[in-house]
């Protein structure tokens, strides 16, 4: 089983616009991930820094449905000193603030992997050579079907 922290961008894009083939192509691999989860064959974990990103979004019924993936998460996170450290290193690294949190809160977690769409976030998380995997939803899937 793998821990995985998904950002945002992952839970979010089942609720985007499905006309891009991209778009619609890492819907279905969240959407496969997150069935993964239900089953059992991987864990969720969820941080603070997930519930006030996706507690701001507009729309009540997909809020309510995006936070209720709190409560199948394996493990959550909160802020302690050791992550608001690491937010700060990795935001000098290059990463945006909220980007820094997730995978602070990920590396706290020991999670296996951190899932987001967000191809920006994907590069610079890359170009630090953290220690944690960072990785799209497909490449994601893509493994699983290799093994």
């Amino acid at each position: 089983m793998m821990l995985l922290y998904l950002d945002a961008s992952c839970l979010n894009r089942p609720f985007d616009d499905q006309a891009q083939p991209r778009v619609r192509q890492e819907a279905e691999a969240v959407l496969r991930i997150l069935k993964r989860v239900c089953a059992g064959h991987d864990g969720l974990v969820w941080s603070s820094a997930l519930t006030v990103e996706l507690g701001a979004h507009p729309e009540p019924d997909i809020r309510a449905e995006l936070l209720s993936w709190a409560g199948r998460s394996r493990r959550s996170m909160t802020t302690d000193t050791a992550v608001r450290l690491r937010v700060e290193q990795l935001v000098g690294f290059g990463l945006k603030p909220l980007d820094a949190a997730h995978v602070a809160y990920a590396e706290s977690a020991r999670s296996d992997a951190l899932l987001t769409c967000d191809d920006r976030f994907l590069r610079q998380a890359r170009r630090a050579r953290l220690p944690l995997r960072v990785m799209s939803p497909i490449e994601y899937m893509e493994e699983l079907s290799d093994v």
